[in-house]
C-alpha cells in the first residue's frame, strides 16, 4: 500500500519520521562538509519551523508550513550538492554548464519557497488582524 492510501490512523509514524531530531544518525540530509556550522544551523532552524508549523491549529497553515520547511530542506540539499560538484570539477564554464539542470532546480525551489512564504505571512497577518479579510 502506498503512502497516499494509508488510513489516517496509521500515519502517525510517518509524521514522527518526518520530524526526527537532526542528530538522529538515520537522517542523512547533511550534504555539506562535516562541521559546517552554517548548514547545521539552517537545518536546525528548518526543523524548528517544521515543528512550529505542524503545531498550528489551522490545518491549511500547518500544511503550508510543513511544505515550506520541506522545500527549504531540499533547497539546502541541492545548493550544497551543487556547490560540492562544482568545487570537485574543473570550475570552467563547461563544467558549470554541465550542472545547469541543478541550477534550474535550485532557482525553482527558491521561487517556490518565496511564494509559500508570502502565503504564510499573509495568513499570519490576517489572523493577527493586521490584514483585513475580504468582504463577501
Amino acid at each position: 500500500m502506498d503512502d497516499a492510501n494509508v488510513p489516517i490512523e496509521d500515519t502517525q509514524h510517518m509524521v514522527a519520521d518526518a520530524v526526527q531530531p537532526l542528530d538522529d544518525p538515520a537522517v542523512d540530509l547533511h550534504p555539506a562538509e562535516p562541521g559546517d556550522c552554517a548548514v547545521d544551523d539552517r537545518l536546525r532552524r528548518i526543523h524548528d519551523l517544521r515543528l512550529e508549523a505542524l503545531d498550528h491549529p489551522h490545518p491549511l497553515a500547518a500544511c503550508l508550513g510543513g511544505v515550506n520547511s520541506d522545500l527549504m530542506e531540499m533547497e539546502l540539499y541541492v545548493r550544497n550538492a551543487l556547490r560540492r560538484a562544482i568545487v570537485a570539477g574543473d570550475r570552467t564554464i563547461d563544467d558549470v554548464e554541465q550542472h545547469s539542470k541543478s541550477f534550474d532546480l535550485l532557482i525553482r525551489l527558491a521561487k517556490q519557497i518565496s511564494v509559500v512564504s508570502q502565503l504564510e505571512l499573509r495568513s499570519a497577518k490576517r489572523e493577527s488582524g493586521a490584514l483585513p479579510t475580504k468582504a463577501k
